[in-house]
């Protein structure tokens, strides 16, 4: 009896041990099967996530392109402006001299001949006065007349070297409008004689672009070498030399400007 039940024992522990493998064999599949499920969702999720990348960075590029596009087509109109404010002020100041020395002479013209009349008449005074000619009421009243004659062209003088001193003042004031417009306009000039390159992982990259007052290309940081570069390097300067002509020998500056390692 006792060795029948130790052979049902052995066969209960064989069937527990068979049964425990099956089990083992079965977690194990188990297990492989949500690692597996949990491979495919991860490789899903990348893809999904590089896609959006991909296309935010496409959104982005065309974006910054857009914006670079409405600057440039902003500085150029501002360098139009420019231009033609140099040309009314070069225009201006020619005319404003030309006024101004045709009024100096005819000033001092005038000047000369008021001199001259009032000093004949201090004469004809003197000589009135020394000669004794006529009768004390005549010589009174004479005298009166040339001392009336010689306050109006006193004052006569006076009021013309004031008119022109105000105008003189008005030339000045409207040269310096002038200066302050040019100043102001030169302030907002695009530059199309330097040049930045600026990696596509910029941070703020829009932003980045509007501040940059002169010509510029974007690379992508990933995947630029130096042909590309070069390249980007040929276009901004047949773009120069279409714009500035002959005034065009060479970039006065060419900035790289990147972020990362």
């Amino acid at each position: 009896e006792l060795r029948m039940e130790n052979q049902s024992l052995t066969s209960k522990t064989l069937k527990l041990e068979d049964d425990l493998e099956g089990l083992k064999k079965q977690k194990e599949s188990e297990v492989n099967a949500l690692e597996e499920q949990h491979a495919r969702a991860i490789e899903s999720i990348q893809v999904a996530h590089a896609s959006e990348m991909n296309d935010l960075k496409a959104k982005n590029v065309e974006t910054a392109k857009s914006s670079a596009m409405k600057l440039e087509k902003t500085f150029s109109k501002h360098a139009k402006e420019l231009k033609e404010l140099q040309q009314d002020n070069a225009a201006f100041k020619k005319t404003a001299r030309k006024e101004f020395d045709e009024a100096t002479k005819d000033f001092q013209s005038r000047e000369k001949g008021l001199k001259e009349q009032i000093q004949r008449l201090m004469e004809e005074m003197e000589g009135f006065v020394s000669k004794r000619r006529i009768s004390i009421d005549g010589h009174i009243e004479k005298e009166t007349q040339l001392e009336q004659e010689i306050a109006r062209l006193t004052e006569e003088m006076e009021q013309w070297t004031t008119s022109r001193r105000d105008s003189t003042a008005r030339h000045l004031r409207k040269e310096e409008e002038l200066r302050r417009k040019l100043q102001d306009a030169e302030s907002h000039m695009f530059d199309f004689g330097r040049l930045v390159l600026f990696s596509s992982d910029t941070p703020d990259k829009e932003d980045f672009s509007q501040m940059i007052r002169c010509q510029k290309e974007e690379y992508d940081f990933e995947t630029a070498d130096l042909k590309l570069l070069l390249g980007k390097i040929k276009h901004a300067t047949e773009r120069a030399k279409k714009e500035l002509g002959d005034d065009f020998d060479g970039f006065k500056s060419i900035a790289l400007a990147c972020h990362g390692p």
